[in-house]
């Protein structure tokens, strides 16, 4: 018998991509004039600009998220992620499902098979004219678990669960929402 399909995101879901970038930008901005550091945990803008304040443009974001040194900051969102993901993966089929440029989408898949191995599946899209959801791919078979209210409205996905903390890319979701990983698991393995 099949198991059924979670499509899972990668950026603040799996990994806390926030606290990697504030980290980035804190190292590469900390001796230009003007520079304050940057507190990850009060970043509510999916631009950074309102903690990252030197940042220019979306050019300057993408750039950190292409950074081996983003990459050696990244962890796991919360410490019993990993834990969760393989007994999960024992009653599912885990999907990772990420976007980024082309640069970032090889590193995070690096990132992923080294401390993802219970996870043999991924759909890694290219962040082409801007179109920043996940509409392409079809998950009509499925879940789909994202931090991004725009990625669960544009799914197919039979059922969506907004993952985190509520910031402005997700404050609108009205449907299933788990904050951690241990209410995921409590949510899919009931």
């Amino acid at each position: 018998m099949d198991k059924q399909k979670i499509y899972l995101d990668i950026d603040n879901t799996i990994t806390n991509s926030t606290k990697a970038f504030v980290l980035v930008y804190n190292t590469l901005f900390k001796s230009k004039t003007n520079f304050i550091p940057a507190d990850w945990q009060k970043v509510d803008v999916w631009s950074f600009q309102d903690q990252c304040t030197l940042l220019k443009d979306t050019k300057s974001v993408e750039d950190i998220f292409k950074t081996n040194l983003f990459f050696s900051y990244l962890e796991f969102i919360n410490e019993n992620t990993y834990e969760i993901i393989k007994e999960i993966n024992e009653e599912y089929n885990i999907i990772l499902v990420s976007i980024g440029t082309f640069s970032n989408i090889s590193l995070k898949a690096e990132w992923c098979r080294f401390n993802l191995p219970c996870i043999k599946e991924a759909i890694f899209l290219v962040n082409a004219n801007g179109k920043m959801n996940k509409s392409a791919i079809n998950m009509s078979d499925g879940i789909i678990i994202d931090d991004v209210a725009s990625n669960l409205e544009s799914s197919n996905a039979k059922n969506k669960i907004c993952f985190g903390e509520r910031h402005q890319w997700n404050r609108i979701w009205t449907g299933n929402h788990c904050l951690n990983w241990t209410e995921i698991r409590n949510f899919l393995l009931q």
